[in-house]
């Protein structure tokens, strides 16, 4: 396993009647290899991925889901769900990510309990937050403090069918509290994001978690 967890790669739609989705599997084993240890000068590919995540532990199972399914939206989409191993962690848990293809354009389309569409590329930040008067011109602030630029925004808002539960960390409050009003922000920047910077902005007021991805 990868640090206790396992995972779950969901075909939803169209992409779940296709025969071959070896390409996908390969990503995503690449993806959690580039997070962990070096491959002994091997490169992952649709051919040795099954057998590179076996001899790493990793386990991934594939599932179809031709009718009905969880992403009715869109014709084709891409569930990944990461469990935890850990006996008693529930759904608490767990972590999703779902995304679709429209053109050439890959999209994410859900974090979590967070319902979101924008594109995964460059320098990503992804705040979680209290959605509330001030937060974006404050996040704004600190960024142009340290020359970091803002290529663009997004707010993803809770799921209207989700429970209260964690996605990043932070404290979580019962249904009718200020967790009714938590929501991502996740901006797209270009500039040198420097753990100064992501501290600074850890403690501005209603941020509740800070995570930096590059892709």
């Amino acid at each position: 396993m990868v640090g206790g967890r396992r995972f779950e790669l969901v075909y939803h739609g169209e992409l779940a009647g296709m025969s071959n989705t070896r390409p996908l599997f390969a990503a995503l084993v690449k993806g959690l290899m580039s997070s962990i240890s070096n491959l002994g000068g091997r490169e992952v590919n649709i051919v040795n991925a099954t057998l590179i995540a076996r001899e790493r532990g990793i386990a991934i199972d594939e599932k179809h889901v031709r009718d009905g399914g969880a992403v009715p939206t869109y014709a084709s989409a891409v569930t990944l769900r990461s469990l935890s191993t850990e006996e008693g962690a529930g759904r608490a848990g767990e972590q999703v990510i779902e995304g679709y293809v429209s053109g050439n354009t890959a999209y994410i389309s859900k974090v979590d309990r967070f319902t979101a569409n924008f594109q995964p590329e460059g320098t990503l930040l992804v705040l979680h937050n209290y959605d509330e008067p001030g937060k974006i011109g404050n996040v704004g602030m600190v960024l142009g403090k340290h020359g970091v630029n803002i290529n663009f925004m997004q707010v993803a808002a809770v799921e209207v069918e989700a429970g209260a539960r964690a996605v990043l960390d932070g404290p979580v409050e019962t249904a009718g509290s200020r967790a009714e009003k938590e929501a991502l922000m996740i901006l797209g920047v270009a500039g040198e994001v420097t753990e100064g910077v992501l501290g600074e902005l850890g403690k501005s007021d209603g941020i509740l978690g800070v995570s930096l991805v590059r892709l």
